[in-house]
Formats: structure tokens, sequence, C-alpha cells
């Protein structure tokens, strides 16, 4: 797929069946180890899923905007790479990503575009959207310390720095 045909629609396909799938995975095993009920377990796989999509949404936008001592990598590693940050070109409406101008530093006329316009906080505001989601999905367990913990992993996921 050429950058410029990277839709908001693919990317949320792809990190639907890369980061999100590994996340409902991780929490519908988790229930069934735990004997949860099956509209427990099948709720808790939805959350992951919300989840799983919040917490990339977060990475790539920490790939364009983060410091390397905060991110512990190379910042604009996975743009170099070609993967990532896509979420962040598009994630502000449907409209297709703008490949970069010949002869400049794609990260950097990247990092610029972002800056100018509202597609960094849009792109927050959709992985806000999907922790409440997430969040939602919980309300089927018992008020319990297990059910405050996963709260608050969904909500340090859309707050972290690194």
């Amino acid at each position: 797929m050429r950058d410029g045909d990277f839709t908001r629609k693919s990317y949320m396909e792809i990190i639907g069946r890369k980061t999100a799938a590994l996340f409902s995975a991780s929490a519908r095993l988790g229930a069934e180890l735990a004997e949860a009920r099956s509209e427990q377990v099948e709720a808790l796989a939805r959350f992951g899923y919300s989840i799983g999509l919040a917490f990339q949404i977060i990475d790539d936008i920490l790939d364009l905007t983060a410091s390397e001592d905060q991110l512990g990598k190379t910042a604009g590693l996975d743009l170099a790479q070609g993967k990532g940050v896509a979420a962040v070109k598009v994630n502000a409406g449907n409209s297709r990503a703008r490949p970069h101008s010949p002869g400049q530093d794609p990260l950097a006329e990247l990092r610029q575009r972002m800056l100018e316009g509202n597609t960094l906080e849009e792109a927050r505001s959709q992985a806000l959207n999907l922790k409440k989601m997430a969040v939602r999905e919980l309300e089927v367990l018992p008020p319990s310390a297990a059910r405050d913990e996963l709260v608050d992993l969904a909500q340090s996921t859309v707050e972290r720095q690194s």
C-alpha cells in the first residue's frame, strides 16, 4: 500500500489486526482462566480491543511528538521504517494522507503538518473515545479491585507520555 493510499479505515484495520487483537486476546484469556461467565469474557475481549486501538493511536502520536528520552527509543523510528504514525496523518478525517515533498525530511515535514492543524487533538480525542468505550464494557463485572485496576489501566493507556 502506498503512503498516499493510506486512509483512516485502512489504518484502523491494520491496528485492529495487530495491537488491538493482541490486547483483546490477552483480556479474553485472562477472563477464561478466571472462569468468567461468557458475557464477561466477551466484554473483556471488547475492552482489550478498544484499549489496544487507543494504545496504538497514542503510540503513533508519541512517535511524532515525544523526545527520544521519553520514548526510550529513536523518535520517528516507526515513520522511518514506514509503519505507524499513519493514524495521525489521516486520523483527522477520511481524507487521504499527503505524500511528503521531495528533498525534505519526511518526519520533520509530517511533524510540522501535525502541529499546524488539529490532527493531533483529533487523534487524542479518538483514543479517549475508545477508552470510554472500553471502560463501559467493564460494567458487566461486579465492583472489585480488579475492575478498578482495569479502569486505571485504560486511563493510563491514554495518558502515557512514553
